[in-house]
């Protein structure tokens, strides 16, 4: 705005004061744009770096999962072996429920309510296991 009111003498009014206006500003950008340095990275520290935290971050995610595993192994001993067996075929082999009932002989109410008492007994089984490790921890 100061260098449009310092400049005033200068419009001509063979143009619309908006687009003189406008031209003062978009040419203040390209000033300090231009007048600004690229900053410089070393692509090598930055790329090692990077490779760093993406090992870090793979070697922590393999940790939780095999932890996930672990808990998840003991919660499914755990649970009566029919139980058991529906929530492996549903969860770990992803099985609908119909293929569970041919495979088990059952009718489909009836691995419905397996399968929901199994999920409840599972979770209650986690939740005692995880409050054990948590007190162990503390």
């Amino acid at each position: 705005m100061l260098k449009a009111f310092s400049a005033m003498g200068d419009f001509r009014r063979a143009a619309k004061f908006s687009t003189w206006l406008y031209r003062i500003v978009y040419n203040t950008a390209l000033t300090k744009v231009g007048s600004r340095k690229p900053k410089l990275v070393n692509i090598d520290e930055h790329s090692e770096a990077n490779l760093m935290t993406t090992n870090e971050n793979r070697e922590w995610n393999l940790l939780i999962a095999a932890d996930r595993k672990k808990y998840v192994d003991l919660a499914l001993g755990q649970l009566k072996p029919d139980e058991r067996l529906i929530i492996t075929l549903h969860y770990i082999t992803e099985k609908s429920i119909a293929e569970i009932c041919d495979i088990m002989d059952l009718e489909k109410s009836a691995v419905k309510m397996r399968l929901l008492r199994g999920r409840k007994q599972l979770e209650e089984a986690l939740k005692q296991l995880l409050a054990e490790e948590l007190t162990t921890l503390l």
